[in-house]
């Protein structure tokens, strides 16, 4: 069976282990990355690269700075990330619905994952899932990965309507979705051409994101 791992895979294991070791004081070369992960020292560079850095040293000095990675995210992320920090604190024995489609679904997985850590009340959506939380007397966050930012826009006003605050995650600022939330955060993204294939880092960027709102409401919740 192979053992080969896939590109956000590798972006997660990377980032996770970078965190780790420079957590513990050391400041790995992509060599010892690569010997850490399981992979080459030119897999750590591309992961680097689909995260949003120039390449590993500069993914490695940006994390030891506690900097996301240049074009990650616009120029308000840290002020959006510090809001939506402080509503998730409000709402810290609220119901919390994480929402994903298309390159957003493997991130709003991870979300989930990363927020049922903390002890938060956490659950992907589903259809009747909203209405179901107000027959029990419950509101919350619902947090939105939609790069287009159009798709769950139906979406977005049925949680506003039943008292939910809403957090989207898009690409494009002037969207629906975008417009429609309470806290609308820009993650940037390139969508495929006809005949010209460039790859996307939706994905991958808004993972980047969540570990840093984490990163942040850890440094908050003491």
């Amino acid at each position: 069976m192979s053992t080969a791992k896939t590109s956000r895979e590798l972006d997660q294991l990377v980032y996770r282990t970078a965190r780790r070791e420079m957590g513990a004081g050391r400041t790995p070369t992509a060599r010892d990355m690569a010997r850490l992960c399981g992979c080459s020292a030119s897999s750590i560079v591309r992961t680097a690269q689909r995260l949003g850095y120039g390449g590993w040293d500069h993914m490695r000095d940006s994390l030891l700075n506690g900097q996301p990675s240049e074009g990650m995210v616009n120029e308000g992320a840290r002020e959006q990330i510090d809001a939506t920090c402080e509503l998730l604190l409000d709402h810290a024995n609220d119901v919390l619905i994480v929402c994903g489609i298309g390159n957003g679904e493997c991130a709003a997985e991870y979300f989930t994952n990363r927020l049922v850590d903390r002890g938060f009340l956490c659950m992907g959506y589903r259809q009747g899932t909203i209405e179901a939380q107000e027959r029990l007397g419950r509101s919350g966050v619902m947090f939105v990965f939609n790069q287009s930012g159009i798709v769950l826009y139906d979406q977005c006003v049925l949680a506003q309507e039943h008292g939910f605050r809403v957090v989207a995650l898009t690409s494009k600022p002037t969207s629906p979705v975008a417009r429609a939330a309470d806290i609308s955060v820009h993650v940037k993204g390139n969508k495929t051409r006809p005949g010209i294939y460039e790859p996307d880092f939706y994905c991958a960027r808004c993972i980047v994101l969540a570990e840093l709102l984490c990163a942040r409401l850890d440094e908050l919740m003491g």
